[in-house]
């Protein structure tokens, strides 16, 4: 009988499974979403792993979105921005590139999904125009990152490759 996998999360903070509260001023997220939080299964080193996340506009506008990380280096967004239209959802893949434990213990990682209202005269292509700095956003939602420890890796070693097989018995 396998065992579960454990689940990494920084050394702060126990397992998160809801997204992470809006900091003062910011607007409520007025779209859904298929996810509270954004697992990744444990797995071997090096063989990036993603997860699929679904926007949905259950809102009576077509809004624009943008999709944040807190680390270019560990993960990839795709795309990172689009459109929506009203009662219609858009995949964007989250990919996580698996490269070694120590930088997940280092940071509580997570996705930061922003979205505003556009005009219907707006594309995909325009979209980056859109979200310039000075873009005023009108909801965000922060989804912390899960990390199941890999297959082979002891509990609490970071930065360790999965463990080699045992020799036979002789």
């Amino acid at each position: 009988m396998a065992a579960s996998p454990s689940i990494m999360s920084a050394p702060h903070q126990g397992p998160a499974t809801a997204s992470l509260p809006n900091r003062p001023g910011e607007p409520e997220f007025q779209l859904g979403l298929n996810q509270t939080c954004i697992p990744f299964p444990g797995g071997r080193f090096g063989v990036p792993q993603y997860i699929d996340l679904q926007i949905t506009n259950n809102s009576a506008e077509r809004q624009t979105f943008k999709v944040k990380c807190t680390s270019a280096e560990l993960f990839r967004v795709q795309p990172p921005m689009g459109m929506v239209k009203k009662g219609e959802s858009y995949r964007v893949r989250l990919w996580f590139q698996n490269k070694t434990l120590q930088d997940l213990k280092v940071a509580r990682h997570y996705f930061a999904i922003y979205h505003m209202r556009c005009d219907a005269s707006v594309t995909d292509q325009m979209s980056r125009e859109l979200w310039k700095r000075d873009a005023k956003f009108e909801g965000v939602r922060r989804l912390p990152v899960i990390f199941h420890q890999p297959q082979g890796v002891p509990p609490g070693v970071a930065g360790a490759s999965p463990a080699a097989p045992a020799p036979p018995p002789q």
